[in-house]
């Protein structure tokens, strides 16, 4: 999961879980966290996105996307 800025994305304030990779091939996933949104201007865009990458090269979907 990423938060980065709309007019600058290589302005990225969050990216995490440290570890991305899952080696299962079944189940459910499920990551939690608390964000802290200090410091940033109240008059700008931030996008914020999750991804899940497939077992193959090129195989990704965006699950959300919030701006």
């Amino acid at each position: 999961m990423q938060i980065y800025n709309v007019d600058t994305p290589s302005i990225v304030i969050y990216n995490k879980p440290t570890t991305a990779h899952l080696h299962e091939e079944g189940g459910m996933y499920e990551y939690h966290d608390d964000i802290v949104l200090s410091g940033i201007n109240g008059h700008s865009d931030w996008i914020l996105e999750a991804k899940a990458w497939g077992a193959e090269a090129g195989e990704r979907k965006t699950l959300c996307n919030f701006v």
